[in-house]
């Protein structure tokens, strides 16, 4: 009897070193691939998305077989200097442009084995690093132009998608982006379109149950939802969209709804320099109802607009003050008439001629056509962006490009995805040492008997 417990005892001391030596050598691997993930996880998750949003783009843009493998392969009679390739290295948000401009002397592709004859190489931020180790620079050629493509605003490039901006200084040679002050400008900007009736016309179709309407489907702006929250106060507006759960039809049918309104609110989610998306141009300006704005400057929106073409928030002092000149002008037509004679062709002395849209891209070919060498260099590519005081180290507050009280605006993926690696990582770790202990137990069970 003895001898059996000395031996049981014996058993269990060996099984529980044994069981805590698969638990240590356990906890340890799940503490390689934590920090691992830790250390590495920002890359991962920006090569992982860059990967899947190549796979949709195919379908994204309608692209046949044969489409897809000539924009991904460039044929070899192209792969010459005097072709002029522009070499885009990674689709923008998935977003393929064809293999193009042949007729204007240079080739577009999304070839990365093209890098050694491209005159130009555009990178989109989101689909790179924030480190100029990642970026292919032992392939850069002294007369190659490196170009650093943006459309969103600094305060999301820099909390939503985790670009500081810094590592990067000294790397790109021009940039591509909505500021005017871009090498090559990319606005959103759109033609105007101005009515065939008449301005008598205009008003007798205004017969909407609200002065306004505010079409919204970012629903994390939160400083546009106070103002329009508080705006609703001293008048009445109706709101569509995703966020209202109200969604207006698409399309002509959309913009008849509109054009039954006095007013549409098209306030950008961003107040930054120069950001005026295509909500100002499609329904503030293509439609029959006159855009209160809210977004960068008055100067800002005059370089696409006429000044009598719109009403910007920040010309008043408060949002009571706003709501009290809006409904004067629901009073007076005559006052509210000044706001539409521009859309109107009977007011030709009204006319105003937009800038045509800008072709960043065909800017970019002309540029490099003409073999002035790169020569620029964006030493201080973080401070163009953000503004300067920019501190990377700091708070949202250091970027002065943009209004100190907007937020981010967007969805932070990158949080999303270090949340389930954190949570799966801990439950599978949970679940291998409730094995571990289980079958330690059993054996335990199994030899005592």
């Amino acid at each position: 009897m003895i001898d059996l417990c000395s031996y049981c005892l014996q058993t269990m001391r060996f099984h529980m070193k044994y069981t805590s030596t698969r638990l240590l050598i356990t906890f340890v691997t799940y503490a390689i691939i934590f920090l691992f993930f830790r250390r590495y996880d920002l890359i991962i998750f920006t090569e992982i998305g860059a990967h899947v949003e190549k796979l949709k783009s195919s379908s994204r843009n309608s692209l046949t077989s044969a489409e897809y493998a000539q924009t991904f392969h460039l044929d070899d009679k192209y792969r010459t200097l005097e072709s002029n390739v522009i070499l885009i290295w990674a689709p923008p948000f998935g977003s393929v442009r064809r293999t193009g401009y042949p007729e204007d002397g240079c080739v577009l592709t999304h070839d990365r084995s093209a890098i050694s004859v491209a005159k130009a190489v555009v990178f989109h931020f989101a689909e790179i690093q924030d480190d100029p180790a990642w970026l292919p620079l032992q392939h850069k050629k002294e007369w190659q132009w490196w170009v650093w493509l943006c459309m969103e605003p600094p305060k999301l490039t820099r909390f939503v998608f985790h670009k500081s901006l810094t590592p990067l200084n000294g790397v790109f040679n021009l940039t591509m982006t909505y500021r005017s002050d871009s090498d090559f400008p990319a606005s959103y900007s759109e033609d105007m379109i101005r009515s065939n009736k008449s301005v008598q016309d205009l008003l007798r179709n205004k017969n909407a149950p609200a002065l306004g309407i505010w079409l919204v489907s970012n629903c994390k702006s939160t400083f546009r939802n106070e103002i329009m929250k508080d705006l609703q106060r001293y008048m009445e507006i109706d709101v569509k969209g995703k966020c209202s759960g109200d969604e207006l039809c698409r399309g002509e049918c959309g913009k008849a709804a509109i054009n039954r309104y006095k007013f549409v609110f098209t306030l950008e989610n961003s107040r930054c320099q120069d950001y005026i998306t295509e909500k100002f141009f499609n329904i503030g300006l293509r439609t029959e109802a006159v855009p209160v704005v809210l977004g960068p400057s008055r100067s800002s929106y005059q370089k696409y607009a006429p000044a009598g073409s719109f009403i910007h928030m920040n010309d008043f002092e408060s949002v009571e003050a706003l709501a009290n000149y809006l409904k004067r002008l629901d009073r007076n037509d005559t006052e509210y008439s000044e706001y539409l004679k521009w859309k109107s062709t009977e007011y030709a002395d009204h006319a105003f001629h937009t800038p045509p849209k800008p072709d960043p891209w065909k800017s970019l070919c002309e540029k490099i056509k003409s073999g002035s060498g790169t020569g620029k260099v964006m030493q201080n590519l973080d401070t163009w962006w953000y503004g300067e005081g920019y501190d990377p180290e700091r708070s949202e507050s250091t970027i002065s490009i943009c209004h100190r009280d907007d937020g981010t605006n967007g969805r932070d993926l990158h949080a999303v995805f270090v949340f389930c690696y954190h949570f799966f990582l801990s439950l599978f770790f949970i679940i291998t040492c409730c094995i571990i202990w289980k079958s330690n137990r059993t054996s335990i069970r199994f030899r005592s008997d």
